[in-house]
């Protein structure tokens, strides 16, 4: 999430994974800058915002893979990218406070 001053309080964790359009992302190989990133994301969404799925902490215990309800109300996949436990939110939406 840009720390530019428009997403304050927008989710409580700061970290998304980008979505991008399999056809368009092509060298795999190749880091991006954080610009690029957002605009072969803004591909996926067809709007001017990147697409993205937040990603949140993993529940103490969890099982791999699993779907989870969180204490909000959302849908989690919880799973391992390589020994890395992960947890993406499905379903689900924060509300701006």
């Amino acid at each position: 999430m840009p720390q530019d001053g428009n997403h304050m309080g927008a989710n409580p964790y700061p970290d998304f994974v980008a979505l991008s359009p399999a056809a368009a992302d092509t060298e795999i190989d190749k880091g991006l800058k954080f610009e690029d990133l957002v605009k072969l994301s803004k591909q996926a969404s067809g709007t001017g915002h990147p697409a993205v799925m937040s990603l949140v902490p993993v529940s103490q215990g969890a099982s791999f893979p699993s779907v989870v309800e969180d204490e909000q109300g959302r849908r989690v996949l919880q799973t391992k990218l390589g020994d890395l436990p992960i947890a993406l939110v499905l379903v689900g939406q924060v509300s701006a406070s």
